[in-house]
C-alpha cells in the first residue's frame, strides 16, 4: 500500500510543470476541436483489444475498447469504458487519472468460465506522445481493478496500450 501511495505521489508531483520558461506545444496539444485516436489495449481492468479515444483539449477523454479472439477450443471476449482527467498541460505527455470498467468473458460452447467477469478501475495513467506532430502514444495505466466474485477483490492491474491520434 505505501508503494502505491508513493506512486499516485509521485504522479501528482509530476503532473505539475515546474519549468521556469514555457517550451511550444505541439499541434496534436494546441487543438481547439476534439481530436480522435485509435489503437490496441492490453489490460485487466476497461478491455483488451482495439481502442478509441476521443480527447476535449481541456483535459478530458473518453474510451472505448473491445476485443474478441479464439485460441483453439476458447473464444476471449472483452469490452470496456474509460473515462481520464489530464492532470498536465506538457506537450510530450499526458498524466491523467482514470475511472472505468469493463466486461470479460472466456467461453467453450455456451456460457463464460471467469469466475469475475464484471471489473471496475480507479488509478492514474502515463502516455508518452511521439511520433511527427507527436501522433503516436505508449501509454501505461495502473488502475486499483475490483474484481466483482463471491468475495471482491482488489488489485492493482497495469494496462498498456498503443494509440495513434488523428487531426
Amino acid at each position: 500500500m505505501k508503494n502505491l501511495l508513493l506512486l499516485f505521489g509521485t504522479l501528482l508531483v509530476l503532473a505539475f510543470d515546474m519549468k521556469a520558461q514555457t517550451d511550444a506545444v505541439p499541434l496534436i496539444l494546441q487543438k481547439e476541436e476534439p481530436y480522435y485516436g485509435i489503437g490496441l489495449q492490453a489490460g485487466l481492468a476497461t478491455g483488451s483489444g482495439i481502442m478509441f479515444r476521443a480527447i476535449i483539449p481541456d483535459r478530458f477523454a473518453a474510451e472505448a475498447t473491445i476485443g474478441v479472439i479464439t485460441l483453439g477450443d476458447y473464444t476471449y471476449f472483452s469490452s470496456g469504458l474509460e473515462g481520464q482527467f489530464r492532470l498536465n498541460p506538457n506537450d510530450n505527455n499526458r498524466i491523467f487519472l482514470l475511472a472505468g470498467g469493463g466486461f470479460y468473458s472466456k467461453n467453450k460452447g455456451l456460457g463464460n468460465s471467469f469466475d469475475a467477469p464484471w471489473r471496475l478501475g480507479i488509478g492514474a495513467g502515463y502516455d508518452w506522445l511521439f511520433g511527427n506532430h507527436n501522433n503516436a502514444m505508449l501509454g501505461l495505466e495502473i488502475p486499483l481493478t475490483v474484481f466483482f466474485d463471491d468475495k471482491t477483490t482488489i488489485i492493482p492491474t497495469p494496462q498498456l496500450s498503443f494509440m495513434y491520434y488523428f487531426r
